[in-house]
């Protein structure tokens, strides 16, 4: 695509294909809580087995979404892999319509759902992240808020159609609806950056770039104002290669460190090409495990895991809850809407005011997660249908920020050209954690006999995901925490 820019244009129909594909993707999963419901009583088993499909769809999701990010995405481009997403999720769900058992559901609705989940996911936050900068968090809240359309949408959707077709018919009609997610896919043009003389220097937008730089952590310019970081001005259109960049002499020190950067200059390996659907080159392993040696990147995987499952699993199991109070089916179907409804003010509030760089986004993150975790704690005392409402309203206004906020805060911390192999490991350390909690969640309620004891282990999840983003701060300010950061940035 000769001649596209970022934040304009054609970005804007990038945002608009994700969005429409999360309406699909994430309103489905997080109104799941009604399809487990009438799993439970169509084949009468427990909340454990039933459960047990969010596990296998999470399972699947975290094996397929590292291997997607790091090994397919080399040789096929992310139009292909979101396309063979839709189609491997549409055909999990419409399988479902001759489901027997609950084992059939474990592979149909289970792990045929989080593979295509995983290939249409992670991809498509990517293209996001390459078709934006300065609007960055508005444009991801803004796709990201498709999901939340699609909670709004799809609880009365579901029961006019368990009314009319029943469960099964209801499943084939859902996966005929999945197929929507191929239009998106085809949107998915590669992103190239335009083309300059690199004879004539740097272009007037071209920015001075630092192999270790985020953009809202004011300290690391002060540490590389101390010489601990390299400068490398280099021209951000794709005109230059590595061995033709002047980088400064002062900086001995980093040459002893061996940085990815320095061994591709070695081999001469032009790094700074198109940047299209492609992982750099010069990669040898099959999945890049490199940014693991970094302290703060393992904490945020550690955070984003309990936050992942905290913030999905509020929202699924009010709906089992919320029966169990003696609400009817419209009254759990209108929870789950006001939850969607709240959401989407939740995530385009949190988008613009973290472009406004009046907050940093991390704790924008925090701010949601305290108040997510806090509320749950407090379950037991509600109970009447004002006090439920205004629950949901809150985890729909506080729960969204995690979801429109991880990507922009993974390129804050480790840049855009480590999206790729960071948010794979992300997205499959999110996966291991769901694979757990909703077998877990289950388990409690068929022990306690009520849902109450599964949100005090999702309040305490969310609390201890905000500490450890608060602890991510305190270890940057290490030198050898730097070092290491250095070490694996591109």
């Amino acid at each position: 695509m000769t001649g596209s820019k970022q934040d304009r244009g054609w970005a804007w129909m990038v945002t608009f294909a994700v969005m429409v594909q999360n309406f699909f993707v994430v309103g489905l999963l997080k109104s799941f809580g009604i399809l487990f419901v009438e799993f439970r009583e169509t084949f009468h088993t427990t909340a454990s087995m039933t459960s047990a499909i969010l596990g296998m769809q999470a399972a699947a999701f975290c094996l397929a979404a590292p291997i997607c990010l790091h090994l397919f995405a080399r040789k096929f481009s992310y139009r292909q892999l979101m396309f063979f997403g839709a189609i491997t999720s549409s055909t999990g769900i419409a399988m479902s319509f001759v489901a027997s058992d609950m084992v059939y559901l474990l592979f149909s609705c289970g792990a045929m759902i989080g593979v295509g989940n995983a290939f249409m996911h992670g991809p498509s936050l990517v293209m996001v992240g390459l078709y934006f900068n300065r609007r960055l968090s508005l444009a991801n809240s803004i796709a990201i808020g498709g999901g939340s359309l699609g909670q709004f949408a799809f609880p009365p959707l579901l029961y006019i159609l368990f009314e009319t077709y029943g469960l099964r018919g209801t499943l084939l009609l859902i996966g005929g609806l999945m197929l929507h997610c191929c239009l998106s896919a085809a949107i998915m043009r590669p992103f190239k950056t335009p083309t300059c003389d690199a004879k004539q220097g740097q272009c007037e937008e071209c920015q001075p770039l630092t192999s270790h730089q985020s953009r809202q952590d004011e300290e690391d310019e002060k540490w590389k104002e101390r010489d601990l970081f390299p400068t490398v001005i280099t021209c951000k259109h794709a005109g230059l290669d590595v061995k033709e960049v002047d980088v400064n002499e002062k900086y001995p020190q980093i040459k002893a460190m061996e940085t990815p950067r320095t061994e591709v200059a070695k081999t001469g390996c032009n790094v700074h090409h198109d940047v299209d659907n492609r992982n750099t080159c010069c990669l040898t392993n099959l999945i890049d495990l490199s940014l693991c040696r970094n302290p703060v990147f393992v904490l945020l995987q550690i955070a984003s895991a309990l936050a992942n499952v905290g913030c999905t699993l509020q929202t699924i199991y009010i709906v089992p809850h919320s029966r169990d109070l003696g609400f009817d089916e419209k009254m759990t179907s209108l929870l789950v809407t006001i939850i969607g409804a709240a959401d989407i003010v939740g995530k385009l509030s949190c988008g613009l005011l973290a472009d406004t760089g009046f907050i940093k986004r991390y704790k924008l993150l925090v701010i949601s997660l305290i108040i997510s975790g806090t509320l749950a704690q407090f379950m037991s005392f509600l109970a009447s249908t004002t006090t439920i409402i205004l629950y949901c309203v809150v985890i729909g206004l506080a729960g969204g920020c995690y979801f429109s906020l991880l990507s922009p805060v993974l390129i804050d911390f480790f840049g855009i050209n480590n999206l790729p192999r960071s948010l794979g490991i992300t997205l499959c350390c999110e996966g291991i954690a769901s694979t757990v909690g909703p077998v877990l969640l289950g388990y409690l309620k068929d022990s306690t006999g009520t849902y109450l004891a599964s949100f005090h282990l999702v309040g305490s999840f969310l609390l201890v995901a905000s500490l450890l983003l608060i602890c991510t701060k305190f270890v940057k300010r290490s030198p050898a925490a730097r070092v290491n950061s250095a070490r694996t940035s591109e």
